[in-house]
């Protein structure tokens, strides 16, 4: 049953000059509530996950994280969801974090399509999210940022049913980038041909162990260093830079999903950054245009927040949280 949580009793984000001794005491506190498993997907590829459920939880939450990104960056707000009465199952996507991965090298992420990922989170949500949501009698929601709103966005479109409702945190559904989608992917193709698919796609860098928060894509100076320094300590975590083939994946799988946007069914909430240096927002308004012609979609843009929502200002990460809440609770 949905119960609504008072706003005022709405969990809040550890202030930046707290944040780290937070981290140190409520989060140190609370990991050991969070169990951490495997899962052989269809074709034989490890998924690790997350999962944590509070008692008597209102709701199951599938995280489905960003490019490059692992479950130690969402500690903070997996934690506040957990506080505000939510289960929630956090699966590392193949090529990142303690999953498994299709090429050696920990700074490359590699796929050369998105429907494994698709067939990754398919398999998750057969075999634990729902033997998980009928034992607890609980709705499942979704909860992807970037290129984990992409993915989303196939699977919307795949299986229209499944999910109650979702919250796309500034999806990928344009990357910003200097050339045309026909130019880059005609580029791309001349790379793949010269056997070049695994390798880095032009314009990737590997892992720099020198930080440069003032060109992160964060404002929360605490979080970003959070972030860094466990990608320091682990080098599982130091996956970010794209392969010719996941860039090539990438423009393909958005240019499918814009195609197919009318079989999305599950209402929506999504949220846009100003100042974003990755995302085009002109393909977030291109879906937003074409959703709401039959599906029931809200949009909040944050004008002078960057791209990662979780890791900006403490007003910014507040009102993220709580119209998250709110959108989840609502069932008019």
């Amino acid at each position: 049953m949905n119960i609504k949580i008072p706003k005022e009793s709405y969990p809040t984000p550890f202030p930046e000059n707290e944040y780290n001794t937070m981290i140190d005491t409520v989060i140190a506190e609370w990991l050991p509530c969070v169990s951490n498993n495997f899962m052989e997907s269809y074709d034989g590829m490890k998924i690790n996950y997350y999962h944590a459920s509070p008692d008597n939880p209102q709701g199951m939450i599938l995280f489905i994280h960003g490019f490059g990104e692992f479950h130690a960056k969402y500690h903070e707000l997996s934690y506040l969801f957990y506080q505000a009465g939510y289960a929630f199952v956090f699966p590392e996507l193949r090529g990142h974090g303690l999953s498994g991965r299709e090429v050696e090298d920990p700074d490359i992420v590699h796929v050369d399509s998105y429907n494994k990922y698709v067939k990754d989170i398919h398999q998750l949500c057969d075999s634990i999210l729902t033997p998980m949501a009928k034992r607890l009698s609980v709705p499942i929601y979704v909860f992807a940022h970037s290129m984990g709103g992409a993915i989303t966005c196939l699977y919307l479109e795949k299986y229209p049913d499944y999910f109650q409702k979702a919250v796309l945190s500034v999806p990928m559904l344009k990357i910003k980038k200097k050339t045309s989608d026909a130019a880059s992917l005609l580029a791309l193709t001349f790379l793949k041909l010269l056997g070049k698919n695994k390798q880095l796609a032009p314009t990737q860098t590997p892992f720099d162990e020198n930080p440069n928060f003032e060109e992160s894509n964060c404002l929360s100076r605490a979080r970003y260093f959070y972030t860094f320094n466990k990608r320091l300590e682990f080098k599982e975590y130091r996956t970010q830079a794209g392969s010719t083939g996941w860039l090539y994946a990438s423009i393909k799988a958005i240019k499918q999903l814009q195609k197919n946007t009318d079989k999305i069914k599950t209402p929506i909430l999504l949220f846009q950054a100003g100042i974003d240096p990755l995302v085009d927002e002109t393909g977030q308004n291109e879906f937003i245009r074409k959703v709401s012609q039959h599906n029931e979609i809200q949009v909040k843009k944050f004008k002078n927040a960057k791209h990662e929502l979780y890791s900006d200002t403490h007003e910014t990460i507040s009102e993220y949280l709580h119209m998250t809440l709110e959108f989840l609770e609502d069932w008019g």
